[in-house]
This record gives structure tokens, sequence and C-alpha cells, in this order.
């Protein structure tokens, strides 16, 4: 079950949902600014789920803030990802979030470059669709300024009236930033076929799970994964002229050529040829 930290009432407009997957969890659930309910959403609870049954027992809200790690176009809240594709896979869920909401309604997004390139501005707009709120989010780095965070929220799709929901002693103390863990060796990347749409996911060598990473153009005929954390692919299709394809981590973008580790340099011209 959730961790419920505060016992709502009729005044309370203000919910916070913290992923406990996080470093410290508990200094950030305990370190909210006054009349705010906070919720602990567990590894192995369905984000979309807990977040809807805590808002169905709510009403007039004018801030809702997930804090989680994320990634461009995406929060890793509970036992799922809140992305693109799960917006779309759960959009009748979502839009009934609406009805616990304040007209002027704003969803603060804690999470590392959640808000970062095309991913982020997609997955931001898709979501103040879904809502009706001022959704607000990060191109950078979240959390302790050592490590090269912050705690500004620097991409909304509105005027933002809210602030942080966190006292800051507490964002000042914080030790760690809110960034998804780099994929480890055991991970391999695949393209799984829904339709006519291709989507490049990730696949947990240990676990068996696959996780979305975005919708491909074309079927692929190869793909490779940089140290940069760029994953370039060929479409199987041929194209005039054809295109080189990558989705690097902050967003997806064309490219003349591909270079994966000094392997995979020749045009795409050539290349299909």
């Amino acid at each position: 079950m959730n961790r419920n930290l505060s016992i709502p009432t009729a005044s309370i407009k203000r919910i916070v949902f913290i992923d406990a997957a996080l470093e410290n969890d508990r200094q950030l659930s305990t370190g909210t600014i006054p009349n705010t309910q906070v919720v602990v959403i567990e590894p192995e609870q369905d984000a979309i789920e807990s977040i809807g049954a805590t808002l169905a027992a709510s009403s007039d809200i004018t801030e809702i803030h997930l804090v989680a790690h994320g990634q461009p176009g995406s929060l890793q809240l509970g036992s799922r990802s809140l992305n693109r594709q799960s917006l779309t896979a759960e959009g009748d869920r979502i839009r009934q979030w609406a009805t616990a909401l304040a007209h002027d309604a704003e969803i603060l997004l804690y999470g590392c470059q959640v808000a970062a390139g095309d991913l982020g501005t997609q997955f931001l707009e898709q979501l103040r669709q879904l809502t009706g709120a001022t959704i607000a989010a990060s191109s950078q780095l979240v959390g302790n300024a050592a490590l090269g965070g912050n705690w500004q929220l620097d991409v909304c799709t509105g005027t933002r009236r809210s602030g942080l929901a966190f006292e800051a002693a507490t964002l000042a103390a914080y030790p760690g930033v809110l960034a998804a863990p780099p994929l480890g060796s055991n991970v391999m990347y695949a393209v799984r076929i829904d339709g006519l749409q291709s989507q490049l996911v990730a696949l947990d060598l240990e676990t068996g799970t696959s996780t979305p990473i975005d919708t491909l153009d074309a079927p692929t005929a190869a793909m490779a994964r940089a140290e940069n954390g760029q994953i370039y692919y060929i479409p199987a299709v041929r194209r005039n002229p054809p295109d080189n394809q990558t989705i690097p981590a902050s967003e997806a973008r064309l490219r003349e050529e591909a270079d994966v580790n000094g392997r995979l340099t020749r045009k795409m011209g050539d290349a299909l040829e």
C-alpha cells in the first residue's frame, strides 16, 4: 500500500507523490512545506493507479508534485515509467485525474532531464492535454548542486504560479540527483512490432522485463548504443535520400552518418546499397 504520510483534509490542495526507490526518500517525504499531503509509492505499485486512487478522494487540488528518477520524456514512478507510451496506453485513467483538479492546477515533475529535447517536449504536452493542467519539469539534472543538479524546473507548458513543495533546507541537504540509473551490461535493445508501429525497447536480461523507449518510424535493420548514450539504428525501408536515425539520451534527431565506438562509420547511402 501507499505510505500516506499525512492525513488528507479538505484544506489540503497540494499532494506530493514520492518514489520510494529514490535515494533518501524519507528525507524528502518529511521535508515538505506545510499543508502538503505526502504519498510514497512503493517500487511494486502501479503509479497511475495509486495517483488515481488518491485523487479520487480529493477535490480542487491545485498542485501535484511527482518526485522520481527521470530521463528525457520519462519519469520512473513505482513499477512503471510515465512516458509517451504509457500515457497513450493509459490515457483514459489519466484523464480521470482531471476530475479532482482545480481549473488552474499545475503538475510539477521532479526528475532529471524529463523536459529535455523533443522527447521531453512531447511528453509534457501529452500530459497537459490529458489532464488539462499546466506541466513543469526540468531539462537539466535535478538535485544536489555538487553533482551538477539544481531545483529549477525550467520548462513549463504555461505560466507557472506555484513554488516547490519542499523546504529550502531539505533541498539544500539532499545528497543526490534524480537521474535514472544507467543501463548496464545486462540490457540489450530490440524492436517490438505493434501493428504498423515499431517500438524500441530495452530488455533486462536478468528479469526478462522490457521497457519501451520510443516509437520508431520504420522497422530497423541494425542498431547499437554508443558510450554517450545515443542509440543508432538503420531503417530497413530504403529512403530517398536515406536517413540514419539516432535516439540520443536527450532527444530524437537525424544524423548523416553513424559512428558507434568507431565501428560503424559508413554513410547511410553506402550502407544501404
